[in-house]
């Protein structure tokens, strides 16, 4: 439709197998608003994964994307309305932030488990003159730990 969207959902690391489920999920969920619905993962076996889950599911609005996050947002002629970024806790390296400011996308979703790597991705997005914070949500799903997931809004600046 015209109103669709275009989805990326980027987990830029190789240790989880959680991004291409994402994109599943939210193409499943979200099939008649969204466009094409974007995973990049840097391990093939969550490709192939993910592929075989829309298969499945008889998801076609989804396109997976195998290598890292600076590589394939370069490559990729897709011009994402939202970006949906989930790192782990480590946090996204520097280049990934670039890559994702580059690609101008009007909002991001970032889910983290690391307060202060969200607070220091924030700081390198908002500071770039592109994006201002509109939420951040904790969500305490372990109980009596000091673990926290949150998840942090953010709306392109209009110029």
């Amino acid at each position: 439709s015209e109103d669709s969207k275009s989805i990326i959902c980027i987990q830029p690391t190789n240790l989880f197998n959680r991004n291409t489920n994402f994109t599943v999920t939210i193409s499943g969920d979200f099939s008649d608003t969204l466009g094409n619905v974007s995973g990049i993962e840097s391990q093939v076996s969550s490709v192939e994964t993910a592929k075989l889950n829309a298969e499945m599911n008889n998801i076609t609005n989804t396109d997976f994307q195998t290598g890292t996050v600076e590589e394939i947002l370069r490559q990729i002629n897709v011009e994402p309305q939202i970006i949906l970024l989930d790192p782990p806790r480590k946090g996204c390296e520097k280049s990934v932030i670039e890559a994702i400011i580059h690609k101008k996308p009007d909002q991001l979703a970032y889910i983290s488990c690391q307060p202060a790597t969200l607070a220091r991705d924030l700081k390198l997005l908002c500071n770039s003159g592109n994006y201002y914070l509109k939420l951040v949500q904790p969500a305490d799903f372990f109980p009596q730990t000091t673990h926290v997931e949150s998840v942090a809004f953010l709306q392109a600046i209009s110029k």
